[in-house]
């Protein structure tokens, strides 16, 4: 294995779009790391993780209305607004490296770490909870995600909420206007928090950011040397954009067919679960599993192959979706038959319901 440097490439960047933002975290991952780039995204923009489908994350109208341009992250996670006032947190390493961890849990205890101690020097005592929060006195500053190649190098994702404007957020996300009342609103805003709320007072990014840096640099026991993007990455990342994050087939990835007339909303222990399903008389035609759980993408469409053609009977489905558990970041045999059963339900009735969701606001 390789011996981890202790000298890290550190870039910083501000106002960037959605597709180039994207684009240059994942094109990171095919350089030589570890890199930690904390950026700024213009104001705004709406992401969902990897596994969501946008038309039932997003208000797609409203943000063609505002202008808030819409993409989806390479990595997992819940959907999200970014902005001038949230930090963006990519960290580029290689599981290859002696004492680098390769699981997602354990990738998020050990460089959440990093962020922990950032907020630390501003006095915001945190804490990483659940399978991929950090909290502060129960509500939700940051979320946690991350995603990696063949070659064993991830990107570990963060969005840091330095301020949040939260009408907007609950405008952006797909909630039903008559959900946008003050009970939601202050669901909303005791779900989550910011550096500014915790702080009571404003506080600017590049100090949050300067704060951060500071934070990994310490519990990574490493320097980082500032080092920007040169003529041939920039190309790259480029080329990237204009061929995936700013493709229709990438951001709108997931949707449902046609013919999907069953779906499915299910929390689970690794994260929300939705389930969209067609059937063809009592077997299942096709499937599609999306949410804000971490999995590779190989397990997720080796699953969803796997179910195509088979009939809709309890334990035939369990028998299916048994071997593949282990490879879907945490999901149960249980919770992955319950969803499709309940789609089935769905679909036999020719009626679809979805919940809205986000990383910083659940709605029940």
């Amino acid at each position: 294995m390789e011996t981890s440097p202790k000298t890290w490439r550190y870039l910083e960047e501000d106002g960037v779009s959605a597709s180039a933002g994207l684009a240059a975290d994942e094109f990171l991952m095919s350089t030589r790391g570890p890199v930690l780039r904390l950026y700024t995204y213009r104001s705004h923009c709406a992401l969902v993780g990897k596994f969501q489908n946008v038309a039932a994350e997003i208000d797609l109208a409203f943000c063609r209305e505002t202008g808030i341009a819409v993409n989806r992250r390479p990595t997992g996670g819940g959907a999200i607004l970014m902005g001038e006032q949230q930090l963006g947190v990519a960290l580029i390493h290689s599981s290859r490296v002696a004492g680098v961890p390769e699981h997602p849990k354990e990738i998020f205890g050990r460089y959440g770490k990093g962020i922990l101690a950032g907020l630390q020097r501003l006095g915001v005592h945190a804490s990483i909870e659940a399978k991929n929060d950090i909290r502060v006195e129960g509500r939700k500053i940051a979320g946690l995600g991350v995603c990696r190649n063949e070659e064993g190098t991830f990107l570990f994702h963060t969005s840091l909420l330095v301020d949040l404007d939260i009408d907007l957020m609950l405008q952006v996300l797909k909630i039903s206007a008559e959900k946008l009342a003050d009970k939601l609103r202050a669901r909303a805003a005791d779900n989550l928090t910011t550096v500014c709320r915790q702080l009571g007072r404003s506080v600017e990014v590049a100090q949050v950011r300067d704060a951060i840096r500071l934070g990994f640099a310490a519990t990574e026991e490493m320097q980082l040397e500032p080092r920007g993007l040169c003529r041939e990455e920039l190309e790259g990342i480029r080329t990237l954009e204009r061929e995936k994050y700013q493709q229709d087939s990438w951001i709108f990835r997931h949707l449902p067919t046609p013919d999907a007339i069953g779906t499915s909303l299910r929390k689970t222990p690794a994260g929300l679960l939705r389930l969209y399903l067609s059937l063809a008389g009592e077997r299942i035609k096709d499937v599609t599993i999306t949410g804000d759980f971490m999995a590779d993408e190989s397990a997720v469409l080796a699953l969803e192959k796997a179910l195509a053609r088979q009939p809709v009977h309890e334990g035939a489905i369990a028998a299916v979706v048994s071997p593949h558990v282990e490879a879907l970041g945490g999901l149960h045999t249980e919770d992955l038959v319950g969803a499709i059963l309940d789609a089935v339900a769905e679909a036999h009735k020719m009626s679809s319901r979805a919940g809205p969701y986000g990383c910083f606001v659940d709605v029940k």
